[in-house]
């Protein structure tokens, strides 16, 4: 057997790298921009009732199809997730998979601004990779100075990178 899940499996299992987190950070995110900097805010003591506040929680706020309680619950989700990778290290707390995903995408690439609508084309990304999963811990790694992280780069077919640049530019929600 050449490809295929047995081929798909092994590149899951066995493909895993050290990638230094800033070099995962595409144009297109700055959703991970505020992300770090609301860890910053957190360590500078930012209060619970004063997350509404900061751009990462305006951010989720302004997701379509997000309500205030979803955000809250999202922005507590991700506290937890940083303390428990600061304390216990990034494979302590069994939250989920102890890697990023980078979708592997024709070079370059168009993003979608999500949600994607008609007359928005996204923003030309010159890269080969981009962010698939793992923003929350990309953010975490980041903030703590992590100077390698485990990445797997895969191909993806169908796989549209999304333009939260732009996203967050229409809404004024982009930080400095």
């Amino acid at each position: 057997m050449t490809g295929g899940p047995r081929r798909l499996w092994h590149r899951l299992r066995y493909g895993v790298r050290r990638w230094p987190p800033p070099a995962m950070i595409g144009p297109e995110r700055a959703d991970i921009r505020a992300r770090v900097a609301f860890l910053s805010a957190l360590d500078a003591g930012l209060e619970e009732r004063d997350y509404p506040e900061t751009p990462y929680y305006r951010f989720l706020e302004s997701l379509e199809s997000w309500s205030p309680v979803r955000a809250r619950t999202a922005a507590r989700g991700f506290v937890e997730l940083y303390r428990s990778l600061r304390e216990e290290g990034y494979l302590g707390g069994g939250h989920g998979a102890d890697h990023i995903l980078l979708a592997r995408m024709p070079n370059p690439y168009r993003t979608h601004v999500p949600p994607p609508s008609e007359g928005r084309p996204g923003m030309l990304v010159p890269r080969r990779t981009a962010l698939a999963r793992g923003a929350h811990r990309l953010a975490i790694l980041v903030h703590l100075g992590i100077e390698r992280a485990p990445v797997r780069v895969l191909r993806m077919p169908g796989f549209r990178a999304p333009d939260y640049t732009t996203y967050m530019e229409e809404r004024g929600l982009l930080i400095d």
